[in-house]
């Protein structure tokens, strides 16, 4: 499944707050999920739907806020942004509070080895993961992107991956944004 990189967006977050990810098809709840959530009901007080609706629709947004007895738009609240980069900043923005540290954490968005092994490390530091695209042929941001670094003011960054995957150019356009 290729939603892999909205679970990486949220999993420095769900470490901090030892919060675990649910990783859902958008057909429908599978037994042990179902089991799962029946065992958490009462106990949990928010939800995060992670990834616009061509991840997990509305009705399965609706089955999961049901399951756990929340309510959509109150307690269980999706973050998205148009693409996977911006759902990432959309993760990094609501829970700024928690990633707290000036550091920022970057790998490629379009694989996910190296952002699912820095991510606990983003994790120990209370650092955002900062998804970039690797597959352009002139590595560039995107608006939002840009806004949040600039507002992040981070006076380092932790590259996971190589040159491959996260080429110098991001390096020299992130720090200018510091």
């Amino acid at each position: 499944d290729s939603a892999y990189a909205d679970a990486l967006s949220a999993s420095p977050v769900a470490a901090i707050k030892g919060a675990p990810i649910i990783y859902l098809n958008n057909k429908k709840i599978d037994s042990a999920t179902a089991a799962y959530l029946k065992s958490v009901k009462g106990s949990v007080k928010n939800a995060y739907i992670i990834g616009g609706d061509g991840v997990i629709s509305n009705n399965m947004m609706k089955s999961i806020a049901s399951s756990l007895g929340l309510t959509v738009n109150k307690t269980v609240q999706r973050l998205a942004g148009k693409n996977r980069y911006l759902t990432c900043v959309a993760v990094n923005e609501k829970f700024a509070d928690v990633l707290t540290s000036k550091t920022v954490c970057v790998s490629t968005g379009m694989d996910f080895p190296d952002a699912l092994a820095g991510g606990v490390y983003a994790a120990s530091q209370k650092a955002p993961l900062f998804l970039i695209n690797h597959l352009l042929k002139k590595p560039s941001l995107l608006e939002e992107q840009t806004a949040y670094l600039k507002n992040k003011k981070a006076n380092r960054i932790t590259i996971f991956g190589g040159t491959g995957v996260v080429q110098p150019a991001y390096e020299d356009i992130i720090k200018k944004l510091r």
